[in-house]
């Protein structure tokens, strides 16, 4: 009997330090990617400025959730531009631009799952020798739920950043494939 009891009180400890270091673990989360593509900067603003094409090049589609359902609300580009999201894999949420500055970056703010984690992020675009760098950054809070912070620690940046990837590439092939995209 006193070995199970061994065990279990080493099962309550193991866990209690798990869930106790979880409150050590950073709240703030950021992911970070960037490309190269060889087209405009215009060509590249419009697509980023707009949620209605975001659908087009984002890693959460149809083809990763068929069951996922688009909304967009507000003006087609800039600052209002909305697209709410649902579906079985793709979760539920809602991303809003916020700031768009032409040719330049558009920043947004993000909601999800009816608003249980907030974020923000931009894509900026800059200058570079072969072309147009797109650097797409997410940020938010995590809050002080423990278990959200190892999922973030250990998961966000290579989930979150395997999708950047994704549609940042997915983006520089529509762009680059373009006739009328062409880097001026």
């Amino acid at each position: 009997m006193k070995r199970y009891q061994k065990i279990l009180l080493l099962i309550v400890v193991l866990i209690s330090a798990f869930i106790l270091s979880g409150f050590l673990l950073p709240a703030q989360y950021q992911v970070k990617r960037s490309i190269i593509i060889q087209a405009s900067d215009t060509a590249i603003f419009q697509q980023i400025n707009s949620m209605r094409n975001w659908k087009n090049w984002i890693a959460w589609n149809e083809k990763k959730d068929p069951t996922a359902q688009y909304y967009f609300r507000g003006p087609e580009f800039g600052v209002g531009s909305q697209m709410e999201w649902q579906g079985r894999e793709v979760g539920q949420g809602i991303i809003t631009i916020k700031s768009s500055t032409p040719n330049k970056s558009v920043q947004y703010d993000l909601l999800l799952e009816q608003g249980s984690f907030k974020g923000f992020g931009s894509l900026s675009i800059t200058a570079e020798q072969k072309g147009y760098r797109l650097t797409w950054q997410d940020q938010g809070n995590l809050g002080n739920n423990p278990l959200f912070r190892w999922a973030g620690f250990l998961f966000m940046d290579s989930m979150l950043g395997s999708a950047f990837e994704e549609g940042l590439h997915r983006l520089k092939t529509k762009l680059e494939n373009s006739p009328s995209s062409a880097q001026e």
